[in-house]
């Protein structure tokens, strides 16, 4: 499947406190976008960010597969931004705070993607869950997330 995966990594940190991007955080001796990365096996991977490029173009100079493209000042922004520079039939657009994505879930997509032209990655709500102050059945409800894979020509 000739497909590239886009990876949003414009965070703040500002939810988590920290006074530097969230994806720059060390874990386990990567940042959290290294260890994002680190999930997709793909000979193209786009790291869209509008902040930190000196840093992110440090962290991911050893790696031939990855290219750092600008992204814009909001996620849409960059998503737009980051959607031009791609080369390939299919596209799957990832949150780079997201590393904890299984090959196993990515794998699902990739099928999903090459079997339907578009999948979006869900989850369902194990929480309660409110709509305008009534309880509103969890069991119907999915969570969205990421990856959400597209045809390219399509998005």
């Amino acid at each position: 499947m000739n497909a590239a995966a886009l990876i949003v990594a414009a965070g703040s940190g500002t939810r988590t406190g920290l006074p530097f991007n969230k994806l720059l955080y060390p874990k386990n001796g990567k940042t959290i976008v290294e260890e994002t990365l680190d999930v997709f096996d793909f000979p193209k991977i786009l790291v869209v960010s509008e902040r930190d490029e000196p840093t992110l173009r440090r962290l991911l100079s050893n790696r031939s597969d990855v290219r750092l493209v600008l992204g814009g000042g909001t996620r849409g922004e960059s998503v737009r931004l980051g959607l031009r520079a791609v080369e390939a039939e299919y596209v799957l657009i990832h949150d780079g705070a997201r590393p904890f994505l299984s090959a196993r879930d990515l794998g699902r997509c990739i099928e999903a993607l090459g079997a339907h032209g578009s999948c979006v990655m869900t989850h369902a709500c194990t929480e309660s869950a409110r709509l305008d102050g009534r309880v509103v059945d969890r069991g119907r409800i999915l969570l969205m997330s990421t990856p959400q894979a597209f045809r390219r020509d399509e998005i």
